[in-house]
């Protein structure tokens, strides 16, 4: 995962074709030859496999929960939440 740029390295999605020449890469490569690479993808795209409790897939949102910390301080701290159960992720 990528937080900085918001984005995320999905294995078997989104790849990319690139074509090596002879001499190009740092490798001694005897014929021009075509490499696949995973490209990342914004997370908003990405679905998680399954929930928890539901075993389904689902999309994912933001919830806005109250955490609570040493001495009876409470702390509002944003939380990912699966989007058909509502529970934490």
């Amino acid at each position: 995962m990528l937080a900085e740029q918001n984005r995320v390295l999905v294995e078997g999605v989104n790849y990319v074709k690139k074509h090596i020449q002879v001499g190009q890469s740092d490798t001694v490569v005897p014929r021009p030859a075509a490499s696949r690479l995973t490209k990342p993808q914004f997370t908003s795209r990405t679905w998680l496999s399954w929930t928890p409790s539901t075993k389904k897939p689902t999309r994912v949102g933001y919830a806005d929960r109250d955490r609570h910390q040493e001495r009876q301080v409470t702390k509002q701290v944003r939380v990912r939440v699966a989007k058909k159960s509502g529970e934490e992720l």
